[in-house]
C-alpha cells in the first residue's frame, strides 16, 4: 500500500527523532537559544525551512517570524534575554487560553515550546511536526493538555491512514480505541498473506484497535508504521 504524504511525514519525523537520540548519546542535544539556532538545527535534520515574514505580535509582545518547517508553519518569537522570554512564557497556562495577559484564540490545537530566548508556536495536529520540535526543544509547555490525545505514534497514524484508504473514509472519522507495543514473531507481523513466506525474525511493532463506521478493526504495524497489515 502506498503511503500518503502525511504518513510519510510522521514516519520521517520518527526516524529523525531516533537519529537525534543516537547523536545525543554522544554529544547531547543541540543548544537552541535563538531563531537561527532553531532553523539550523531543523535543517541539519534534513528538513527544509522557509522564512515567510513577520508573525503577529499579539500577547507575545514583540515581532515574531513565520517559518515554514517542511509542510507546516510555525511562529518563532525571539526576545532580548531569557528573562524577557520568561516574562511572557510564564503567563501562558497549559491550555494556552492567554498569552501576555491577553486572551488567546487558536484555529486548531496550540503547541508552545520555550528554549533560551525563544518561544515557538505550532497550531495544528501534524504529529511529525510536533515530534520534530519536541526533539529539539523538549516537551511543549502545553504538554499536560496534550497527554493522551493525538498526535499519535507514527505507527498509529499510519494505521488510521491505511484504514481510511481501505474504507474510503475521512481519517478524522476513525476513532483510536487503544494501542500497545508488540514483538511480532515474523516479518509479516503475524498476518501472512496466502502463500507468503515470512522470515522468522522478531519484529517490534504495534497492535492497534480502531473503530470506523460502527465496526471495530485490528491493525498490526511495525515500529514506525512503514508496514501496516489487517
Amino acid at each position: 500500500m502506498m503511503a500518503s504524504s502525511t504518513w510519510k511525514r510522521f514516519v520521517l519525523a520518527a526516524m529523525l527523532l531516533g537519529t537525534l537520540a543516537a547523536a545525543c548519546g554522544k554529544s547531547g542535544p543541540p543548544r537552541i537559544e535563538t531563531a537561527d539556532d532553531l532553523t539550523e538545527a531543523v535543517q541539519a535534520m534534513g528538513v527544509a525551512t522557509v522564512d515567510l515574514g513577520e508573525a503577529p505580535a499579539g500577547g507575545f509582545g514583540g515581532v515574531g517570524r513565520r517559518i515554514q518547517v517542511g509542510e507546516a508553519e510555525i511562529e518563532v518569537y525571539e526576545y532580548e534575554s531569557v528573562e524577557a522570554r520568561e516574562a511572557i512564557s510564564s503567563t501562558i497556562p497549559p491550555e494556552a487560553t492567554a498569552v501576555g495577559g491577553l486572551p488567546a484564540a487558536w484555529a486548531d490545537r496550540p503547541h508552545i515550546w520555550t528554549a533560551g530566548r525563544l518561544i515557538v508556536v505550532y497550531v495544528g495536529t501534524d504529529g511529525g511536526t510536533v515530534l520534530l520540535l519536541s526533539s529539539l526543544m523538549g516537551d511543549s509547555i502545553t504538554e499536560s493538555e496534550e497527554a493522551g490525545q493525538a498526535p499519535y505514534p507514527p505507527a498509529v497514524a499510519a494505521a488510521i491512514q491505511a484504514l481510511s484508504e481501505e474504507l474510503s473514509l475521512d481519517p478524522g472519522t476513525i476513532e483510536v480505541m487503544d494501542y500497545e507495543t508488540v514483538d511480532w514473531p515474523d516479518t509479516c507481523l503475524g498476518l501472512p498473506a496466502p502463500g507468503e513466506v515470512c522470515s522468522q525474525i522478531v519484529t517490534p511493532g504495534w497492535r492497534i484497535h480502531l473503530r470506523a463506521a460502527g465496526a471495530e478493526y485490528e491493525a498490526h504495524a511495525d515500529e514506525l508504521g512503514t508496514m501496516v497489515r489487517r
